[in-house]
């Protein structure tokens, strides 16, 4: 498993990561603001909603990882 864990995500700089989705998010906001009243604001939207979707999805899903791994260690450590 830590095999798996370290070819599979060891390669993975979350720093870097995290930068891309916050950049990906201004720019669909900017996307959205030069689209103004144009036809592909409405595509835009659709696709900036899904975006804001994965990325609050992707935080509780983060955070329950967290706390299931926390409990795990407290457990471990009685």
């Amino acid at each position: 498993m830590n095999q798996f864990i370290k070819d599979s995500c060891g390669k993975i700089i979350l720093d870097d990561t995290f930068e891309s989705l916050v950049d990906c998010g201004k720019m669909l906001q900017i996307a959205l603001t030069v689209a103004g009243d144009q036809p592909s604001s409405k595509d835009i939207l659709v696709i900036l909603s899904k975006f804001q979707n994965l990325v609050h999805d992707s935080t509780v899903t983060s955070h329950k990882i967290v706390n299931g791994s926390l409990q795990v260690l407290q457990v471990k450590s009685i």
